[in-house]
């Protein structure tokens, strides 16, 4: 049966792969020619495989006949130098800002202190809480309109249940005094911290702040 497939196999390609296979395998025949192409094959393999070989482990055999060099450390110096250079010229910026901030701050109270706005503080110590006092004076000739007190709590000083951080007191007429309370439960801060500001409207339409002054506290 397999001798029949065979030849039915054989009928089929026979006349398209006779001529390419047979003379392959009449040149096969001949020794000397198998021992040649054997022999090339066999120098081919030993070639690439010495040339592979010279790639991957030549430098290593290198430094072993000729002797290694030390390898120099990467310097980084240049590039610390700059990143310092860079820090110091962003942290002498912002210090420069800081201090002209600073300097007009002052220089912008100074001149509304001048021109009659005066605050004073007045702290109380009460048994659960501490009552702080805000009072606003317009010793202005105009009235100042959006009058708004706004503490900077340090950590450990909250404002009291039903009492805010900021509140606002509206217009306050020349001449007039207006005040707001504020409720604050002490957790272990320190009063001295304790900060803040008044911000208002003048008659120039000119937004205005006064820092809060040191706070005095009764007994």
């Amino acid at each position: 049966m397999l001798q029949t497939i065979w030849d039915q196999l054989d009928e089929i390609f026979g006349p398209i792969l006779h001529p390419i296979i047979d003379p392959i395998f009449t040149a096969l025949q001949d020794t000397a020619l198998r021992a040649m192409l054997l022999s090339s094959i066999i120098w081919s393999c030993l070639v690439i495989g010495g040339l592979i070989f010279i790639v991957h482990e030549g430098p290593i055999l290198l430094n072993l006949i000729i002797g290694s060099k030390p390898t120099l450390p990467r310097t980084i110096a240049p590039k610390s130098t700059t990143r310092i250079r860079q820090q110091s010229g962003t942290a002498g910026l912002h210090r420069a800002m800081a201090e002209r901030t600073q300097k007009e701050g002052k220089e912008r109270e100074s001149h509304i202190q001048a021109s009659g706005v005066r605050v004073t503080t007045k702290l109380k110590k009460m048994r659960e809480a501490v009552s702080l006092q805000v009072t606003v004076h317009n010793g202005s000739d105009s009235k100042i309109d959006m009058v708004v007190v706004d503490l900077d709590l340090p950590a450990g000083i909250d404002p009291a249940i039903g009492s805010f951080r900021m509140q606002r007191l509206g217009s306050i007429p020349a001449g007039q005094t207006e005040s707001k309370e504020f409720l604050l439960n002490l957790r272990g801060g320190d009063l001295s911290k304790l900060g803040g500001y008044v911000e208002f409207l003048g008659a120039s339409y000119e937004v205005s702040k006064i820092s809060l002054p040191v706070i005095e506290v009764e007994a």
